[in-house]
């Protein structure tokens, strides 16, 4: 069965006292805790054939969960996107307060029913995916669960859900109970490489999945999005989230085509080059990990059963021109994962999809990894002069090379379909 039934908390204290409660977490008031308890006892036949319910996990809803609880014995599990959506400063004001003090925040809000002038709230994208992440845990999945939240998360879900513009009006009142079954009608979540494209009736958004939970490296991410977003074309990076055993990353969708041709490297180059003196200008003041490139080369060796890659790699440990050129090189904040997935093009205008690859390493590795994903991996003898003649800082081809190698060996070692690298190593191997 494939079937969620969605419920507005009763009353609150805030919805009595004339508020926009937002995120301020007020608690029922009698005659909301009265109603509750009469609408699950009216309809218990009915929501005694649900499995459990998601809530809220502020005191608003959790109250209205678990007095259904107490009528059903069915478990509670408590979801942060199942949060009313931030109002930014008229969170928790009485509104004739707000027509007062922010008289133009609260009418573009009451006109538009968009948040994105308003100082500190959240916009329609941000709370769109969080929709979009709150539904995800239902693909490809039985669902029949009760869920409980607030009126714009309310209106934004039964929107979404049934293909009509996110701000479409919605009876959402305490009393009323919507059921919805196939809830990805009109919906697409496209698999990806990395997670999902998802299309709404509004706009289009993607969703990175990962297993884990989400690490420093991750916030960081979130940080330095909102910097180089000033410099150069990068999706907006909306939302993380812990779920059960799995993350989930919501970012802008940028819309254009892959692969960079001889006219477009000196356009990718030069947005590269912006971003890497971009990173590092602000490289200490990111705590991402710090990568000790002959230690890992160590490890790479060991971890090789191919003789000739073994030898490759040796050579490159025991060379005093590579020790000598990553001591002497400047440690700075590197993007590596310029592939072919993470750079597209509107147009002239590339852009780079996301900074979930950002560690230290010596600068020279920027271009070194930058030509090698993008290039020698399916052309082992393209010319690098073509993306240098556009790098405009010195580059040691010599010190190049051995880093391109070095970074050919640590795709073998991380990538289950690593061919194209050591078809491309043992073609350079030689160099």
């Amino acid at each position: 069965m494939n079937k969620l039934m969605f419920i507005r908390h009763a009353e609150s204290v805030g919805n009595k006292n004339g508020m926009l409660q937002g995120q301020y977490d007020y608690p029922l008031t009698d005659k909301g805790l009265d109603c509750i308890d009469k609408m699950a006892s009216y309809n218990i036949n009915t929501l005694c054939k649900y499995d459990s319910i998601i809530s809220s996990p502020l005191t608003r809803t959790k109250q209205t969960s678990y007095i259904i609880k107490e009528k059903t014995g069915l478990e509670v599990k408590l979801d942060e996107l199942l949060k009313e959506l931030s109002f930014g400063v008229l969170d928790g004001m009485l509104k004739i307060n707000e027509l007062q003090n922010y008289k133009e925040f609260f009418y573009n809000f009451s006109k538009t029913g968009e948040l994105k002038t308003i100082p500190g709230s959240e916009n329609g994208d941000i709370f769109q995916i969080r929709c979009l992440m709150f539904l995800e845990q239902f693909l490809n999945k039985n669902y029949n669960n009760i869920v409980v939240t607030h009126a714009g998360m309310l209106r934004f879900l039964l929107n979404t859900i049934n293909g009509l513009p996110r701000m479409s009006k919605q009876d959402v009142s305490h009393d009323k109970i919507h059921v919805e079954t196939d809830i990805f009608r009109n919906i697409k979540f496209i698999k990806n490489d990395c997670g999902y494209k998802v299309d709404t009736y509004d706009k289009s958004y993607i969703i990175k999945k990962r297993e884990g939970k989400l690490e420093k490296c991750d916030y960081e991410e979130e940080r330095l999005t909102k910097y180089l977003i000033n410099y150069i074309n990068v999706p907006g990076l909306f939302k993380l989230v812990n779920r059960d055993g799995y993350i989930l990353k919501g970012y802008e969708y940028k819309k254009g085509f892959n692969g960079i041709n001889e006219l477009k490297i000196k356009n990718a180059s030069d947005m590269i080059l912006k971003m890497l003196l971009s990173l590092y200008e602000v490289r200490d003041n990111y705590d991402f990990e710090k990568v000790d490139i002959y230690s890992n080369l160590q490890e790479i060796i060991t971890s090789l059963n191919n003789s000739e890659l073994k030898e490759i790699g040796s050579n490159l440990l025991n060379s005093s021109y590579f020790e000598n050129g990553i001591k002497n090189d400047t440690i700075s904040l590197i993007h590596n994962k310029l592939d072919k997935n993470n750079i597209i093009f509107e147009e002239d205008n590339p852009c780079i999809l996301g900074l979930d690859h950002i560690k230290k390493y010596p600068i020279t590795y920027q271009v070194a990894s930058y030509i090698t994903l993008q290039f020698l991996l399916d052309n082992p003898s393209f010319n690098i002069n073509n993306v240098l003649k556009y790098w405009n800082m010195p580059i040691d081809k010599r010190y190049l090379l051995d880093l391109i190698k070095y970074r050919l060996l640590e795709g073998i070692n991380e990538e289950k379909d690593n061919y194209k690298y050591v078809k491309c190593l043992k073609k350079l191997g030689s160099m």
